[in-house]
């Protein structure tokens, strides 16, 4: 990796001499290190792009208007890479907020700014915009997932979970993370389930999930644990040793 070893640090000059700071009664934010100056530099592109971005939907304008919303893009986009190094993914997403006043219907903005709620600890937000992204591109399987993920995570309708690992399975050519999901949901609803047949046909869709997993994916360990797990739940203790 490229480091800049010798940066020269933005000095300020002694109030005497600069005749500015003496009429300025604000604090001048001066970079301390490359860091700070790389941010800044940022933060003044966003906010030139976000400022300078044609709002006019007019046909005419269509040109112009994808010009400047790929630049603000390009400017997130670097942003969100350095942000994310220092765990501040509050200020991604606020950023991604301010942009999608011009990115109507664009659907990485806003699937962005869904993983940047994520990161932040914002979860019912997230779910909320990515139930927009999956209704613009309805066959796009990181949504499906995406969803069943934060649902299952933080809002707990293992239900809404189950329909959303299903309908990615549906999918054409599907991975093994969709069965993978599809059975955790299917897992969990059936440790929430009391009446003893429904619980075990859960276990055991749960484990024909995981099995169909293992399939695509046969050094996959996360598939074998959950397999190993679900049959103990069956008292299958010899499918349980031969799992490993």
């Amino acid at each position: 990796m490229l480091r800049i070893r010798n940066y020269i640090q933005i000095i300020s000059s002694d109030d005497k001499t600069n005749k500015t700071n003496r009429r300025s009664s604000q604090s001048l934010f001066i970079p301390r290190d490359v860091d700070e100056e790389i941010l800044l530099l940022l933060l003044l592109g966003q906010t030139s792009t976000l400022n300078e971005a044609v709002l006019d939907w007019q046909p005419e304008h269509e040109g112009q208007r994808e010009r400047s919303h790929q630049a603000a893009y390009n400017i997130l986009a670097l942003l969100s890479i350095f942000l994310s190094r220092k765990q501040a993914f509050h200020i991604i997403a606020d950023s991604y907020e301010q942009a999608l006043r011009f990115s109507f219907e664009h659907f990485q903005t806003w699937f962005n700014y869904g993983l940047s709620l994520i990161s932040s600890g914002q979860s019912f937000r997230a779910y909320l915009i990515l139930k927009q992204c999956l209704r613009m591109q309805p066959k796009n399987l990181q949504v499906y997932l995406q969803l069943a993920k934060i649902i299952l995570e933080y809002i707990y309708d293992i239900d809404e979970a189950i329909n959303y690992c299903q309908q990615a399975k549906e999918l054409e050519n599907p991975p093994f993370a969709r069965s993978l999901l599809l059975a955790i949901a299917k897992s969990f609803k059936a440790r929430q389930t009391s009446i003893h047949h429904d619980r075990q046909a859960l276990f055991q869709s749960a484990i024909n999930d995981l099995r169909e997993s293992i399939e695509l994916d046969p050094y996959d360990s996360i598939s074998h644990f959950h397999l190993a797990h679900n049959l103990s739940f069956l008292n299958q203790v010899l499918s349980f040793i031969l799992s490993f």
